[in-house]
């Protein structure tokens, strides 16, 4: 006789396609009722066996089987449950009646009458009723008829509500999924939130498997003083397996409509994605605006890789009207960037083409950012000594490019011998660099210019442990010596050269200057300790910290153009402090304070909290003297009651006297649904202006979001993650 259960479990894989595939981090499942699969009954038979029990069988051994009465039917990890159960012989059929009822490992099903035909592979249930226990969904179907790979569904539903509370359902008339084409057709598909209607699809065409398909998405609901109330409703155009092409109308009330366009294409040896974002006529500036956005990814073979990767956009205020992101709103720059690049164990190799969109017109052509077209680099390494002395060589040929300031070609050669001692107690690491740099400039006069340095390095450093039962502790003092000779540099052109911010890794680096123009003057010894305490239970890293201070023996006198030689005795002191220890509290800390220690120059501190239910705090405080910043960042997402959470973020300029961005916003979360209420108000653009926006989203758990917020809740507030999915 054939195994009905083998069969029978058709159904349950076949209803797992009403529910939409995962897409991410599951939803929150922690407010629902308990749901778990209920347990089989008794042993489960040997593999390959099917265990029947019966209160009566009827019948003779080649003919019909009738079982009645408590039917169990139990192979490996499925069971069948039925009042009767008959087998016949010819044609190959099974038919159950009577309260059946069908556990297969997550899904449960229940239905009144089922019968299949074990030769023509059809089947048909009636007054359907399942769950699918890992997904919290379930629903019910009056008949559910399968031929070979179609199955049919009539008065379908589906929710990831609990059974008897549907806060919201889908229904449809008729079901087709066919599992060779991997397409479903739905008919009059209604969704209920609320038992008030949503949404209505007459026809619906949606994919049941990895498979893309053309079709229009849910639409996004959103308002704001820029544009207005407004309505996105994208499209999705599988153009082939290996291309798509998404295509988004943004209704904005105020300015019209923006076509939002991302093309994606995949190869064997490439990937890329192009973005075309347009409006005709925008109503406010009766100007037609646009973004261009490409990135491109090509390898040839193991060694060879090209990256593309370039956007520009119609005007300087583009970004302030489109986007909500308080980062891309205050852009000053676009860059237009193409690599080519050659990796190998001991060689490294660049060539780049690199050019910049200046968005902010208030910038002076003088103060734009060079072009280099092109730019060729090249590192090599090579051990010796059993890896104990390395030679390094670091090559660059660069042609840059200017509007306004002077062009030409600089030649960049820096051979560098290392030498290592490095033991579980220390280290000791010299190193020799000699640093030549040509110049071929595109001036009337002498065009050529030249400049070899030499740079001696030594870090030396020593490591003393102490253990304890629950701990162990280093104390790390490290001192670095740095000599370069002073060579006068001022004739010599500056194409990307600048000194960065004074931070703590500034105490061990060979060049005050990050750039070639300037190879800083230095005979200096940097002082520093620092100190790790790691945990032994879990070798977590508990606390760390550093502080370190350099000491001149000489002025430096090598400057940018408009700059005074440096002339102190000891630079600012440098600290910073982390600490993560166990629960849910953390903070990170920076300091820069002079070398007397009276003015405080940097500091940055941060405070997080990850709480459990999801509790997520952050307080963070920015000060830098040199650039007159002095804010607070204030952000939080915090449960009020079993179902509610406050969301919020607060950035406060202390030195302008402002708020740069508030946002204020409530969720409610059920077992399968989420509500978000965001309002926020920021400073947009380059004329610093104030945007209010709403954003109401709807989060139906298990099948999809309407409206938007999430993602800029994620964006402001550190640590809150949505699970939508």
């Amino acid at each position: 006789m054939a195994d009905p259960l083998r069969t029978l479990r058709l159904l349950p894989g076949l209803l797992l396609l009403l529910a939409p595939p995962p897409t991410g981090a599951a939803p929150d499942w922690s407010y629902c009722r308990v749901t778990s699969r209920p347990a089989p009954s008794g042993p489960a038979p040997a593999a390959g066996h099917m265990r029947i029990e019966a209160d009566e069988l009827l019948g003779e051994a080649g003919h019909n089987l009738l079982f009645q009465g408590s039917v169990l039917l139990r192979s490996d990890d499925r069971e069948l449950r039925a009042e009767h159960v008959e087998v016949f012989e010819q044609p190959r059929r099974v038919v159950a009646e009577g309260d059946l009822r069908l556990l297969d490992r997550d899904f449960l099903v229940e239905s009144r009458h089922a019968e299949l035909h074990l030769d023509s592979d059809y089947g048909r249930f009636d007054q359907v009723r399942y769950r699918l226990f890992t997904r919290h969904a379930s629903g019910a179907a009056g008949r559910v008829v399968h031929r070979g790979p179609v199955l049919t569904l009539e008065d379908a539903t589906y929710s990831s509500c609990d059974p008897g509370d549907r806060d919201w359902l889908i229904r449809a008339s008729r079901l087709t999924l066919d599992r060779a084409r991997g397409v479903g057709e739905a008919r009059h598909a209604r969704l209920y939130f609320k038992d008030a209607p949503l949404l209505y699809l007459p026809w619906l065409r949606f994919p049941l498997d990895d498979r893309r398909r053309s079709g229009f998405l849910f639409p996004t609901v959103g308002t704001s003083d820029s544009g207005g109330p407004e309505l996105s409703t994208p499209f999705y155009w599988n153009l082939a397996p290996n291309r798509d092409w998404t295509i988004t109308p943004r209704i904005m009330a105020r300015r019209g409509v923006l076509w939002r366009n991302q093309l994606r294409y995949l190869g064997h040896h490439y990937e890329g994605k192009l973005e075309v974002d347009y409006i005709d006529r925008d109503r406010i500036t009766d100007d037609d605006r646009y973004l261009l956005r490409l990135r491109q990814r090509n390898r040839f073979g193991r060694h060879w890789r090209l990256d593309l990767d370039g956007q520009q956009v119609s005007d300087a205020s583009y970004f302030a009207d489109y986007s909500n992101d308080l980062r891309l709103s205050s852009t000053t720059h676009l860059e237009r960037r193409a690599d080519l690049r050659y990796g190998s164990a001991h060689l490294d190799g660049l060539l780049r083409v690199q050019a910049y969109q200046t968005v902010d017109p208030d910038i002076a052509v003088d103060d734009r950012p060079y072009r280099r077209l092109p730019q060729l680099a090249v590192r090599a390494t090579r051990p010796l000594a059993d890896d104990r002395l390395t030679l390094d060589l670091d090559g660059e040929l660069t042609r840059f490019r200017h509007p306004s300031r002077v062009q030409g070609d600089r030649l960049e050669l820096a051979p560098r011998l290392n030498l290592a001692w490095l033991s579980p107690a220390g280290h000791l690491k010299p190193a020799l660099t000699w640093r030549y740099t040509r110049y071929a400039l595109d001036t009337s006069g002498d065009d050529t210019l030249e400049r070899s340095v030499p740079t001696f390095t030594l870090d030396g450093g020593l490591v003393f442990e102490r253990a304890t039962a629950r701990s162990t502790q280093t104390l790390e003092p490290r001192l670095f010596y740095v000599y370069t000779p002073y060579q006068e540099q001022s004739d010599l052109p500056v194409f990307d050269t600048s000194e960065p911010a004074f931070i703590f890794s500034s105490l061990f680096r060979d060049n005050r200057f990050s750039g070639v123009d300037r190879i800083g003057d230095a005979n200096q010894l940097t002082v520093a300790l620092t100190s790790h305490h790691f945990d032994n239970a879990d070798g977590q890293e508990r606390l760390s910290g550093g502080i370190g201070q350099i000491f001149y023996f000489r002025d430096r006198r090598v400057t940018l153009p408009d700059e005074t030689p440096q002339t102190a005795r000891r630079s600012d002191y440098a600290a910073e402090l982390s600490l993560d220890p166990r629960g849910p509290w953390s903070a990170r800390a920076s300091l820069i304070a002079d070398a007397d220690l009276k003015d405080v120059n940097v500091a940055t501190l941060r405070l997080a909290y990850r709480g459990a239910g999801g509790r997520v705090a952050n307080l963070e405080r920015r000060f830098r003297r040199d650039e007159d910043i002095d804010q607070t960042d204030l952000s939080v997402a915090w449960p009020v009651a079993r179902n509610w959470r406050l969301l919020g973020r607060w950035l406060y300029s202390h030195e302008r006297g402002l708020n740069l961005d508030t946002l204020a916003g409530l969720e409610y979360e059920s077992c399968c649904w989420k509500l978000r209420l965001v309002g926020r108000r920021y400073i947009t653009g380059l004329e610093e202006q104030y945007n209010q926006s709403i954003y109401l989203q709807i989060i139906l758990k298990g099948l999809s979001a309407f409206g938007k917020g999430g993602g800029l809740l994620q964006q402001t507030i550190a640590g809150y993650r949505t699970n939508d999915d």
